[in-house]
């Protein structure tokens, strides 16, 4: 189920799977033997019709996998938890930067300075 879904497999519009095990070096007595037990453990079969479920794949563990699922969740889950509150935190300092604005006077201020800067003549163009 799993490399159908991956690769896109449909049995109604045709498709079949084939796994084959490729042979090891054809030299070595090794390979030999375990080329010839994968020939004689390949199975071949076909995709699962709709809404008939998947057999499950050997030797998977789904206790374990939702132990591993479940303990995702919970990391993620106390990383956001953690993340709201970095964030409660650091709301009130960013209001109290906000109470510090300039007055009247400073804004005034700063732009006659800038507007002394702008009225100067370049100094490229003397």
């Amino acid at each position: 189920g799993l490399i159908a879904s991956a690769i896109g497999a449909k049995e109604d519009q045709g498709d079949t799977i084939a796994v084959v095990m490729l042979p090891l070096a054809a030299s070595s007595d090794e390979g030999k033997a375990l080329s010839s037990s994968f020939a004689s453990s390949a199975q071949v079969g076909s995709l699962p019709r709709a809404g008939e479920a998947a057999a499950p794949a050997m030797g998977v563990n789904h206790a374990r996998t939702k132990e591993v699922v479940a303990a995702l969740a919970w990391m993620l889950g106390l990383g956001v938890i953690a993340f709201m509150g970095w964030l409660a935190i650091r709301r009130p300092a960013a209001a109290d930067s906000a109470k510090d604005e300039l007055s009247d006077a400073e804004v005034d201020q700063i732009v006659g300075r800038i507007r002394v800067w702008l009225d100067k003549e370049p100094a490229h163009v003397r």
